[in-house]
């Protein structure tokens, strides 16, 4: 048997896809926009569900006058695609002005910090003490912020890192405070490095702080932080975590440099227990100042149960988002032209590009939203045709952590341990990733395994069919027959128990 036989006999185990081609993607922003409103100086591009309708919205933040930043709502009225709305300050209130000195511009993360289970947000800004917005819910289908509060200076990132059941903030010098009262619960470890997001790197529940400008990571165990080298090149904020080659283990992608020194892209195989090895990476582009302005997205774009990378920020001829191909065996095809030029009119400004990544049109094919040039903002709808399948899962975690960041989902081959697909809830500051979307191959149906984070529970699920939306609660019901349009219920369904739409295995690890 050749050396490649076992391999490939494990894909067609699996319900693998073997076939290998390039993306495509249709530009569909004139015919799904009503207006593509200018901004002054485009910024970031978040896929938002601030009226929790459960239907994607696009949303442009303004770096230098965020009285123009934009948000479209999504007409939610048709399961393959719908229109979008441009919707005035003056109705969402996504600029408050008073107090001043908390600014918002820059890079975005969305996340429920006070744990009523709406989308707040929450940004970064270079020089003064950074903002959070509160959502204050919906006027009709329309949401409504009701607050400004100051949120994080610098790049800071979010998970429970004490196991309290409340989300936290870490920042650059790996400081830990409680999220809402602020009040810190670890001291400063170091000031060198940024921390770049937090992950359950060692698949023991508890989430792990990312500080790659250091070379490592802070393993936590229990609510304490022990210090990891693990070799890691870094300086930049643009990385990810993703489980590219279907170990169970989240793997670490990284630009090193700075922004003034040339820098290049890493990856690094994770062998479980913070061994990591660094892997041969294709070329990809990098500008000094520039890229550090992108970001960088897991996802897999044709359902072939290999994640695919997302790079932009990273410019070549024709673009400045880079796409690479996971083949599997950690080899990639780089795809250099899908998305065009981003920013706004002035050359310096056109190569800070930012992506984001989700299922607007409902079609089981992730979409790509994207900072663009002359248009404000660019929605690339997947038209990749595979026929693979897949599947999509929300947790509703605690009350302090409704999203359940770190909290773990491995999909797998129906009545097997041959790993399909295996991802983590982050919540960083690039974008953060709570709706988890796994390709699943040709698989007709696969068993899944979900992790609470912080010695969490462990349910096991079986016999699952691609195509649908789960919502998973953390006392194990699975809600199945949720569909998009509909607000998702805060705790789990009475009745759960009883079984019909919802299953608990009673599998315990």
């Amino acid at each position: 048997m050749s050396a490649g036989a076992p391999l490939l006999l494990a894909a067609l185990l699996a319900g693998w896809s073997t076939a290998s081609q390039s993306f495509e993607f249709e530009n569909v922003t004139n015919a799904v926009v009503d207006q593509t409103a200018s901004s002054s100086y485009r910024f970031d591009a978040v896929w938002t569900d601030f009226n929790g309708d459960g239907c994607y919205d696009p949303f442009i933040f303004d770096h230098n006058n965020s009285t123009t930043s934009r948000l479209w709502l999504h007409s939610c009225n048709s399961d393959r695609g719908g229109t979008f709305s441009l919707r005035s300050n003056n109705q969402v209130s996504y600029y408050i002005s008073s107090p001043s000195w908390v600014l918002g511009s820059g890079w975005m993360t969305v996340l429920d910090f006070d744990g009523d289970g709406r989308q707040d947000f929450w940004l970064r800004h270079a020089n003064t003490p950074a903002g959070r917005y509160l959502n204050g819910g919906n006027s009709g289908s329309i949401p409504t912020f009701s607050e400004k509060q100051y949120g994080c200076d610098d790049r800071c990132v979010f998970a429970d890192i004490n196991g309290d059941g409340n989300l936290d903030v870490v920042r650059s010098d790996v400081a830990v405070e409680e999220m809402i009262s602020r009040d810190e619960i670890l001291p400063p470890r170091t000031s060198r490095g940024y921390v770049t997001l937090t992950a359950d790197l060692n698949n023991d529940s508890w989430t792990d702080i990312v500080q790659p400008g250091r070379g490592g990571v802070w393993q936590n165990a229990g609510g304490q932080l022990t210090w990891r080298n693990t070799g890691f090149e870094g300086g930049m904020i643009v990385a990810a975590v993703a489980d590219v080659d279907n170990d169970g283990d989240l793997d670490f992608f990284s630009y090193a440099g700075s922004a003034e020194t040339d820098g290049g892209f890493h990856g690094y195989r994770n062998d479980g227990n913070f061994r990591f090895t660094e892997m041969p990476m294709p070329e990809v582009g990098f500008q000094s100042y520039y890229t550090n302005y992108g970001n960088l997205v897991a996802a897999d774009l044709d359902n072939d149960t290999h994640v695919d990378l997302v790079i932009s920020g990273a410019p070549s001829a024709s673009s400045d988002h880079t796409v690479l191909r996971n083949n599997g065996g950690w080899s990639f095809t780089v795809e250099t032209n899908p998305f065009g030029r981003a920013g706004g009119g002035n050359p310096w400004q056109a190569a800070k590009a930012r992506s984001s990544i989700a299922d607007y049109d409902n079609d089981g094919r992730l979409d790509v939203l994207v900072t663009q040039i002359n248009s404000n903002l660019a929605i690339f709808r997947n038209t990749t045709t595979s026929g693979n399948q897949w599947s999509r899962l929300r947790f509703q975690g605690s009350d302090g952590n409704s999203q359940a960041a770190g909290a773990t989902a491995t999909w797998y081959a129906n009545g097997s341990q041959q790993i399909l697909a295996h991802q983590h809830v982050v919540i960083d500051n690039q974008h953060a990733m709570t709706e988890l979307h796994a390709g699943l191959g040709n698989a007709q149906i696969f068993d899944l395994e979900v992790t609470f984070p912080n010695g969490g529970d462990t349910f096991r699920y079986e016999g699952l069919t691609p195509g649908s939306e789960f919502i998973i609660y953390t006392d194990g019901c699975l809600l199945s027959d949720w569909s998009r349009g509909e607000e998702i219920p805060r705790d789990a369904p009475a009745g759960c128990e009883a079984g019909g739409a919802f299953f608990r295995s009673g599998f315990e690890r």
